[in-house]
């Protein structure tokens, strides 16, 4: 417990938060113990809560639940009846804290929580929350640029855990196997990927399918999420122009973070196509309309490969000017672009 209150000080702290964590005898523990169902709705409303809250309210929120799962699990023990069920809730909780920091930018800080989740899962015995958990992180280290033999052996476990179900965490797992073949320019490899992906999406089940709103779901709009990523950044892959307009289409405008994203995939092929001021443009209006809150590494890994792209050598006022403007906008140094 004091190592689990030490480590969500620690995350807390490089978020530049701090949180009233409960002591250890808090008073309402003394009324006897939790239900699990009551856990069960907590972590539902945050896993509905992470597309939508600030990262550092939900950290805060998620690092006091993390404590009082621990002391929940202290008090019954392994040989608990109900300890699998209590462990099954504190994977979720531990996942969606490694998520919210990482999306925070605090690597270092997440990637123990992410082994901690990974236990509570193991210990669960629940293998597609497992395969969830797997897929996740190596999405995560995607962008934070994590090597790639690490992200491919976390997807491949992800799909060895899920045992042939169609399950969130297959679909995610089959994702980063696309992307990361795309952008080895193995674009075979790459379409096989995104081929078995649509199959499995077929088949995972309405919750997971028809969920748009909650960290959990998997729908449609996240499949479409996955081609734009590998045709935008697959260096041998035809642009999918449909996936992106699809995409943006089926995002629920409460998902700020995750249209911003599109946005900025359709902002990059523009630049690279030579239409440089409309791309650097509609990529200052998805950065701009974002608060810096919601500017996660997965919006500014998409928002410099757009800066990324822009030509050395800029041709006219105009180019120069807008991409001067969303350099700006991204808050770094000017001499990221060079002059005309």
């Amino acid at each position: 417990m004091d190592y689990v209150r030490r480590q969500i000080l620690a995350s807390l702290a490089a978020l530049g938060t701090t949180a009233a964590l409960p002591s250890l005898d808090n008073l309402r523990h003394l009324m006897g113990p939790d239900r699990v169902q009551d856990w069960e709705e907590i972590v539902w409303e945050r896993a509905l809560a992470f597309h939508t809250h600030p990262i550092p309210d939900l950290v805060k929120d998620l690092a006091q639940d993390v404590i009082d799962i621990q002391q929940n699990l202290q008090r019954l023990g392994s040989g608990s009846a109900t300890a699998v069920s209590w462990q099954r809730i504190n994977a979720q909780l531990l996942c969606l804290l490694a998520r919210a920091l990482g999306s925070a930018g605090h690597p270092r800080e997440s990637r123990g929580w992410w082994n901690k989740a990974r236990e509570a899962a193991e210990f669960s015995g629940d293998g597609q929350l497992l395969a969830y958990i797997l897929s996740k992180q190596a999405v995560q280290g995607l962008y934070e640029h994590r090597p790639v033999p690490v992200l491919l052996n976390n997807a491949d476990e992800a799909l060895a855990a899920a045992e042939g179900a169609p399950c969130a965490g297959a679909t995610m797992a089959l994702a980063v196997q696309a992307q990361i073949r795309a952008m080895q320019g193995n674009r075979d490899g790459s379409l096989a990927a995104l081929r078995e992906q649509a199959q499995v999406f077929k088949l995972l089940p309405s919750s997971v399918r028809d969920d748009h709103d909650s960290a959990f779901g998997w729908p449609e709009e996240r499949l479409m999420h996955t081609r734009s990523f590998a045709t935008i950044y697959g260096s041998n892959m035809p642009n999918d122009d449909e996936a992106q307009r699809a995409a943006l289409a089926s995002y629920p405008k409460s998902n700020a973070r995750g249209r911003a994203q599109l946005r900025l995939h359709r902002a990059l092929h523009h630049v690279r196509s030579g239409d440089i001021v409309a791309g650097l443009d509609l990529a200052r209006d998805a950065i701009a309309e974002l608060p810096e809150h919601d500017r996660t590494i997965f919006v500014r890994f998409d928002a410099e490969a757009v800066l990324t792209a822009v030509p050395q050598s800029l041709q006219g006022k105009r180019q120069q000017a807008a991409a001067v403007e969303y350099q700006r906008v991204l808050a770094l140094p000017p001499s990221s672009v060079s002059d005309v």
